[in-house]
Order: structure tokens, then sequence, then C-alpha cells
């Protein structure tokens, strides 16, 4: 037991009773002398998360504490690296469900407003928000959160404004979120996805770590008409829009398209293990003009689209 653990307990007790500080004291060191005690405290564990780059909430933190607490072993005892384990092996969408918790079970996506917004000042971290630039792989990068301040609340808030202002400038494009530390590789597992999509009143925000890639998910018109030009095919921008709005509805998303998908539905060639839209691309051809697989061969290539 620190002595300013003493002294904090003594200021605690003397604030809600009343009681002489000095007596309450010198009573707490006569309890504690000859026993000794580890403290842990919530503050180590926002600041354990902070470092290896995971958002959590006061009441994660506290949640994650009771739990050490509980399966400590008393012949290794807790140490930084008990705190960074149970950082490791927790549900890692726990924080975002229980700042933003949506209308239908086991739903990780909802409508970004000023309302959803208040719910964030709540989280801790420091996060990185970007957006992959037009026809580039370039990316546009900021950073909310400084590490000399690691129990700072409102940096999610900052990024989410920001990342909101930026989708809305850019319909159909995402811009990612993660939370920054040791264990984070940002451009292969954003922990979220802001976007608005042309034509819908608000912007999404979607719980994106394990399901989205930067690279793989910038979606546009522009993006569509790229990839064909590369390949050799003239496309317009309503043939590309045709083709998007008929992949996002076997997907389901428009954020799901890939790269990779885009090229196969083109050329018929497969450039990895992607299988989502096996025996689609005829249909997704045919209304913007290309016809069925069986009549379509992309300039100097003989395979079909599957």
């Amino acid at each position: 037991m620190n002595s300013f653990h003493i002294s904090e307990m003594a200021a605690s007790i003397a604030a809600a009773t009343g009681a002489p500080l000095e007596s309450i004291t010198t009573a707490l060191n006569i309890y504690w002398n000859g026993k000794i005690a580890a403290i842990w405290s919530r503050e180590d564990m926002l600041e354990t998360a902070f470092e290896q780059g995971y958002a959590i909430t006061d009441e994660i933190a506290d949640n994650l504490l009771t739990q050490i607490e509980a399966d400590m072993d008393a012949e290794l005892g807790i140490c930084w690296l008990t705190l960074r384990t149970a950082l490791q092996d927790a549900d890692h969408a726990a924080w975002f469900k229980e700042v933003a918790p949506v209308e239908e079970a086991g739903q990780f996506e909802h409508w970004l407003t000023d309302t959803t917004l208040e719910k964030y000042v709540l989280v801790y971290g420091r996060f990185m928000l970007w957006r992959w630039l037009e026809e580039t792989h370039e990316a546009l990068q900021e950073f909310f959160g400084k590490p000399e301040d690691p129990c700072q609340k409102g940096n999610l808030v900052e990024a989410l404004i920001t990342a909101r202002r930026m989708a809305e400038e850019n319909e159909g494009e995402p811009v990612f979120i993660a939370c920054l530390g040791e264990r984070s590789q940002y451009d292969d597992a954003p922990d979220l996805a802001v976007y608005r999509l042309p034509g819908e009143p608000q912007t999404h925000l979607v719980y994106a770590h394990d399901r989205y890639t930067g690279q793989e998910h910038r979606r546009t018109i522009t993006e569509v008409v790229s990839i064909a030009s590369h390949l050799g095919i003239p496309l317009g921008e309503d043939e590309a829009g045709a083709i998007l709005e008929k992949v996002k509805r076997q997907t389901g998303n428009l954020l799901d398209v890939t790269d990779h998908m885009l090229i196969r539905l083109f050329t018929g060639e497969d450039s990895g293990p992607d299988e989502s839209m096996d025996d689609d691309a005829s249909t997704a051809l045919a209304p913007a003009g290309f016809g069925m697989d069986e009549d379509y061969e992309p300039s100097g290539s003989s395979a079909e689209v599957w």
C-alpha cells in the first residue's frame, strides 16, 4: 500500500464523514502497518487500453478489473501483462454496443445523428480517421487524442463529427476510424466505418472491425469506370451506376463490393478467394448494356464473365 493511497482514502473518508483528516490518516497508517496491498485502478486500465489501441468506457474498464480480481491466481498476482491480456480477451465490439445500442438485436449499424453522437462522449481512446482518395491508394488522415492525455474523453466524438462531414461531402465513399495503439494496423482492421449512400437522408455508422479493409471499399461510380477503363472497357457513368446498384442488391451493402470482385465481373478471371458474387455477374452486367455472360468478351480477352 503506497502512502498516496492512504492519503486518498483518508481524504475520501474525511469528506464523507466530516471527521478530522489527521486522525483518519493516523488510523489508516496504523491499520496498514505490517501489511501490503497492490492497488490497480480504473485509470490503470484506461491507460493500458489507450496504449494498446482499445476504445473502452469507465463501465467496461471497471468490469474488466472486477473480472481480473475474480480470476486472479494468488501465485501469479496481477501485473500490467494481466491488464493487457484482459483487454485482448475482451469483446472488442462491447464498447460500441454499450454506448450505441441499436433497435434490432444483433445489428451493428445505425444512423449517425447528433443524438447518437452524444453517447460517444463516454468513450476513451486515441483515434485515427482516414478516407482513401480517388484513383490512388493514398489516404487523407486525421488524428484525435494525445498520447500524454490517455484519460481524456471526447476524442471519438470529434473523430465522428469529422467523419460524418467527410462522408456527406463524398457520398458512397466510406470514412474509416481506428483506435490507435500498439496492436493497431488501421489499414487492415478499422473499428468503424461512416458513410452516406446517394439519396439517403442520413449517415450510416457501422462497427467495421474484421469486416472491412481500407483500400478495398472505396465504392463509387468513378472507381467502377476507372477499373473498367484500366481493363480497356469503355463504361459510362449510367452503366457504372447500374452495375453498382445491381451488385449492391446482391451483397446487401455497397461497402462489401471489393476491387477484385469488380475485376472478376469484367474479366471473368479469378484474382482471389471471393465467392460472394459467383453466378451473378451476368445479371449485374445486363442492365448496364453488356448482355449475358455467354455473349460478352472484354476487348482482347477470350475469358467469359464467370
